[in-house]
């Protein structure tokens, strides 16, 4: 009994992994195993590194002020104030409305709102009908597309 209990006890104190060619075979399979999570764990950090690195060192323009000697416009917003083609605030020309008789229904309803100008109005008409008073909505209103 005291030699099978030798026995087990020697069998148990053995390493799993030897070092014979079968431990090395099992440690090259569990290594090729971990490879591609090794792989995705670079490529997350160089990832994470070049994110950094573009916001640190100011690579988006979108969060620069603008340069208002730049774009000839100034005054906060003046980026976005230049992209969508205006403040609305510039000089209306009543000459360029298709139809004269909207000239004074425009500049009437302009002066209801401080934030609407008669440039905002007649662009948004001439943008919604092309001044068509005959051109129907889905709705059935006329001289709009709304």
């Amino acid at each position: 009994m005291g030699a099978k209990k030798a026995l087990a006890v020697e069998a148990a104190s053995k390493p799993v992994l030897g070092n014979d060619a079968t431990g090395f075979m099992w440690l090259a399979i569990a290594g090729l195993g971990l490879l591609p999570f090794a792989l995705l764990a670079m490529l997350a950090l160089i990832v994470i590194l070049a994110i950094l690195a573009i916001f640190s060192f100011g690579g988006s323009q979108m969060t620069a002020p603008p340069d208002p000697s730049a774009s000839g416009v100034a005054g906060p917003g003046s980026m976005l104030t230049e992209l969508a083609g205006g403040d609305g605030r510039g000089t209306f020309a009543p000459a360029r409305v298709p139809d004269q008789k909207l000239v004074a229904p425009i500049v009437a309803a302009a002066k209801e709102c401080d934030l609407l100008t008669p440039v905002i109005i007649s662009a948004q008409i001439g943008f919604a009908s092309g001044f068509d008073a005959k051109m129907e909505g889905p709705d059935g209103r006329k001289g709009s597309l709304s």
